[in-house]
C-alpha cells in the first residue's frame, strides 16, 4: 500500500506524536498515561482510515458497499469515439462483431448494430457543430441476459425520447430504435446529453 493514502497517514502520525510530546511535558502519572493511550488510539484509527490497512478500506466496492458484481468486465465492455460521420460507419461494424463475438444471433446483433449507426448518425448531423470540436462516446456492455448500449455527447440539449417527429416520415431510424429497446432513458447533466438504451440479449 502506498500513494498519497500512506503520506497523509505519516503525516498525520508525526502531528500526533509532537501533540504527544508537549502534553507529556505539562501533565505527569495517569493523566499522561491516559494522554497516551487516547492520542495512540487516534493514530492507529486515522492510519487505517487513510491507508486500509487495518480493515478500513477506502476502495470504491468497499467503502461503497457496492455488490461484488457491481460493474462490468473488461471483455464484456467496448467503448467508442465518435469525431465525424466517417466514423459511424466503423463504429457500428465494431458493435455487430462484439455481438456476435459473446454468442448473439444475426438478429440481435443487427438491433444492436442498427442502434448504433441510428443514434451516432443522428448526433453527428443534427447535433455537431462546425465552429466545436464536439465529441460522442459510445459504451457498450454485456451482462448476464441484457446488452446496455450508452451515448454520451456535448452537444445542445436533445431528448430523443420525448421528441415527437413532424410527420409520419420523419425520425424513422428514431422510432425503429425505441422499439426494438426494451427501456430508452434520456437525461441532460454537467452539460452532456446521456441516452441508455437497453435490450434482451438472445
Amino acid at each position: 500500500m502506498g500513494g498519497v493514502p500512506t503520506v497523509v497517514g505519516m503525516a498525520a502520525s508525526v502531528v500526533l506524536v509532537f501533540i504527544l510530546n508537549k502534553i507529556l511535558l505539562h501533565v505527569g502519572g495517569s493523566e499522561a498515561v491516559a494522554a497516551y493511550s487516547l492520542l495512540m488510539t487516534i493514530g492507529n484509527a486515522s492510519n487505517c482510515i487513510f491507508t486500509g490497512v487495518g480493515g478500513v478500506s477506502l476502495k470504491a466496492p468497499s467503502f461503497l458497499l457496492l455488490r461484488h458484481d457491481f460493474g462490468v468486465q473488461k471483455e464484456n465492455l467496448l467503448e467508442m469515439d465518435i469525431h465525424s460521420i466517417d466514423e459511424v460507419v466503423s463504429a457500428a461494424e465494431q458493435a455487430q462483431a462484439f455481438c456476435r463475438g459473446h454468442g448473439q444471433g444475426e438478429k440481435n446483433a443487427n438491433h444492436i448494430a442498427l442502434c448504433v449507426a441510428e443514434m451516432a448518425s443522428n448526433t453527428v448531423l443534427h447535433g455537431f457543430e462546425k465552429d466545436k470540436n464536439n465529441h460522442l462516446s459510445i459504451r457498450i456492455q454485456h451482462k448476464g441476459n441484457r446488452w446496455v448500449l450508452r451515448f454520451r455527447d456535448d452537444c445542445r440539449a436533445f431528448d430523443p425520447v420525448r421528441y415527437v417527429p413532424a410527420g409520419d416520415q420523419d425520425a424513422l431510424g428514431l422510432r425503429l430504435v425505441t422499439a426494438m429497446a426494451d427501456d430508452i432513458r434520456y437525461t441532460y447533466s454537467l452539460s452532456l446529453n446521456n441516452l441508455t438504451i437497453k435490450l434482451t440479449a438472445k
